[in-house]
Parts: C-alpha cells; structure tokens; sequence
C-alpha cells in the first residue's frame, strides 16, 4: 500500500526549487486582479493589502524523515516561511512587491527558470484598524505560497488576514518527501492558524471566531483533516516509520490537526479521493461539519473526478457542501500561471496551462464563488447566499436569460423577473461550470 500511495504522488506531483532573482514579471497586471468579465464579487475589495514575511516555530513536531529512516517517535522543530496579505491601514499604499519564483530544470531550459509575480501589496505596510477574519491558505505539492498570491491579495482587499504557509515540500526523489507531505500538510494548516492569534502584530486584529481555510491539491488533503477528517488507519499504518499513524482516528494528534473555530473551507483539487489510496474512509468523511466548497475540474488526471474529488464531496455527509465543476478543467487551474519565458517550453507550459480553460477566467470565476462563500460562512453575511446558486439549474448553460435584456457585457444576472442564470455573472460568461448545493444527510 505505501507503494501504491508513494508511486501515486510520483505521478500526481511536480517540485519545485528554491527561487533566485527573477527574470522579469511577465505581466503587467497582477493576478488578484480580475480580468474585465469576471463575475461580480471577483473585483477587488475596498482596502489596500500589505505583504509581509514571517517564520514561525512548531515545536516537537514529527521528524518525518527520521521516523521513515528508522528512528521511531523522533521529534523535531519545525520552522515555517508564512507569507501573510492582511488590509492595510489607509493611506500606506506603497511600491507593489513582486513574488519571486523558480520552475526547476527542464528539456529546453536546462538551468531552470526563475520569475516573478506581480502583486498589488504593499510589503509590511501596517495593518488596517479592525477585527477582521483569518484565512489559511495552504498551496499544493511542491508549490509555494505565492502561487496562489492571485487568491490571497485578492481575499486581503475584502478584510480577511490571509495566512499562507510555505510547506516547503522536498523536491522530487528526496527521502521521505511524498511521507512528509502526508503527514506535515495538516499540521502545518492548524498550527499556522493557532500562531497567527499569538502573533503580536495581527492578535488584536483578528476575529478569534471566524476561521476559515482554502487547500488546493495536497493543501485540500490537509484542509479536510483539519476540518475533522481523520486519515484512514489503514493507510497511516502503511507509511513508513508510523509518522501518519497519530493522525488517524483516535491518534495522539486527532486533535491538534482541527482547526477551532472554522466556520467555513474550500478543497481546491484536494487529494485522497481516489479509491487506490483510500487516505479517507467514508465514516472519517462523515466526521466532517464544517460546511465545505470544493472547486475541481471534471479532467483532473491528478486527483481524478469521480474516483477522486467527486467521491471526497459526496462523502462529506455530516456537512453542508457545495460543489464548483468546470467542465473539461484539468488539476492546475489553482496554480500560477506561466510566465512569458515559459511559452513554448511544453515542460512548463504544457503542465501550467489547462488545455482548455483560459487561467485569468478561471481564476476570477474562482474569486467570486470562494469571496461568496467565505462572506456566506465565515464573515456571516447572509446576502451572499444569493450568489451561491443553491437552486435553479445545476449547469450553466441551462440558466435563462431573456434577450430583451441587452449589454452582455456589462449587466450582470441580479436576480431580475426571467433571469435563472447566476447571479453576478454577465450574460455567456458562466459558460462550462456546473454547481450543486447538498445539505447535510446524515448525523456525525
């Protein structure tokens, strides 16, 4: 089983190295801007955003690669690069920063490729007068926390303290990486969350009740755990050197996984689901309550669909979910976008770009629905239920909008006599995605 499990996120993962200086930001518009036929809640919030850096200590966490080599209950301090978007105060808008990154080495680009992001923060800007939300967000194998910069600055301008810990996965055929990945994922996510209340700079700034989570890939494998769902015992059993085994139902650290106070998570792509790795039963998923938004592609050939996601989302009985499909979306829709040095390198190109899904819509579709939801669960803001289309037809392309209604590209659906398609979208713009509301089914 360990086998199957390790060969599994072989395939199902990429590494990335350590980032140098940057090339160059290959766009001048910075991902957390939504492109001009996003739907209504993409567009950006009311405060400047400030980017900071911070390393915060774990200590006596699982020493992963010592277990796996043979050193049974080994500990160790684990140290964290977290970036952290929070509002800023008004006026402290500075020169924005740019997100370094690097791609590793490829067939066509030998030495590897380093770039940059373009982002609208202002870096260490002072925080923003108010008691705002926290939001872990947690990226996918391999990545950083900057890849998903589209996403945190963007949810920082609508006053949410977004988190955003470097997992700082090993790369590719290193000892013990795909088992730390199991294990660290969800302790990273609770332990970022418990730091942040404790850090002077952003505890009185922070509502300790309104907590939430976005996962994508392995971060959505870890925001399931840390949502309640305990791992397969089964499966921790088969990871070497017994590191998983405290997070299986009943272990040692069941409950220093859970995230308090979570009213609210979004599994992008999460992992697991696939019945071949079973990292989850279906009575760990009932667990779950938190009330849950899981975003896929109905092509992920790296978690799977139906023998994957699907499976995860209709396990959650015990929560209410919903579920965001984007028609023939492959796995990398979440993650960052080629830079311009990357275009006609099929190494980098081919696995960043979706063959079919143009990523800035993507990414702003994504916007809307997780401001929604988020604004809906963890804020408590009622009226955003209207955006989350919890009836009325589950595929898009079935909403109805009367002709007699004009300016496609400006208008958008606001609930007018006639107009079943979703709210906030201009009219052909949510072409492709599909949606379901479930309630919850079954007592935990």
């Amino acid at each position: 089983m360990r086998l199957t499990i390790v060969a599994g996120l072989l395939a199902a993962a990429v590494a990335w190295l350590a980032p140098t200086e940057p090339s160059q930001a290959w766009a001048e518009r910075a991902p957390s801007v939504p492109i001009a036929s996003a739907p209504e809640l993409a567009r950006l919030g009311a405060f400047a955003v400030s980017a900071r850096e911070v390393v915060w200590t774990n200590p006596e966490q699982p020493d992963v690669a010592a277990q796996v080599a043979g050193t049974p209950g080994a500990v160790t301090d684990r140290a964290l690069r977290v970036r952290i978007w929070h509002p800023a105060a008004a006026g402290e808008a500075g020169e924005p920063v740019s997100y370094p990154g690097m791609f590793p080495p490829a067939l066509g680009a030998p030495a590897g490729l380093a770039f940059a992001t373009p982002g609208i923060a202002a870096l260490d800007a002072p925080i923003a007068e108010g008691s705002f939300p926290l939001i872990v967000l947690s990226h996918g194998f391999g990545g950083r926390p900057e890849y998903m910069s589209w996403l945190g600055e963007n949810l920082a301008s609508k006053g949410y303290v977004v988190v955003a810990p470097d997992h700082a996965d090993r790369p590719l055929g290193a000892p013990a990486a795909f088992e730390e990945a199991l294990v660290y994922r969800a302790l990273d996510q609770a332990f970022v969350a418990r730091a942040a209340l404790a850090d002077p700079l952003l505890a009185g700034h922070i509502d300790a009740n309104r907590v939430g989570l976005v996962g994508y890939s392995m971060g959505g494998y870890g925001a399931l755990r840390t949502a309640g769902a305990p791992f397969n015992p089964q499966v921790a059993a088969a990871v070497a050197g017994g590191a998983m085994v405290p997070l299986a139902a009943g272990g040692a650290l069941d409950q220093g996984a859970l995230i308090p106070a979570q009213r609210g998570f979004v599994a992008l792509a999460p992992w697991g689901g696939q019945a071949r790795y079973g990292a989850f039963r279906a009575l760990d998923l009932a667990r779950v309550q938190v009330p849950a938004l899981v975003v896929a592609g109905d092509r992920d050939d790296i978690s799977g669909f139906e023998d994957g996601v699907l499976r995860l989302f209709e396990g959650l009985t015990s929560a209410e979910r919903r579920l965001l499909v984007f028609e023939n979306g492959g796995h990398t829709l979440p993650s960052v976008a080629s830079p311009e040095d990357a275009i006609g390198v099929f190494a980098y190109e081919g696995f960043l770009e979706d063959p079919v899904w143009n990523k800035n819509r993507a990414q702003a579709i994504m916007q809307h629905f997780i401001t929604a939801f988020l604004d809906l669960t963890v804020k408590g803001d009622p009226s955003r239920a209207a955006y989350l289309p919890d009836a009325g037809p589950e595929a898009a392309r079935d909403g109805v909008w009367p002709q007699t209604v004009e300016a496609p590209g400006e208008a958008v659906a606001a609930g007018q006599p006639g107009v079943t398609l979703w709210r906030g979208f201009a009219r052909r713009t949510a072409e492709g995605l599909r949606f379901r509301h479930i309630a919850p089914s079954t007592a935990p």
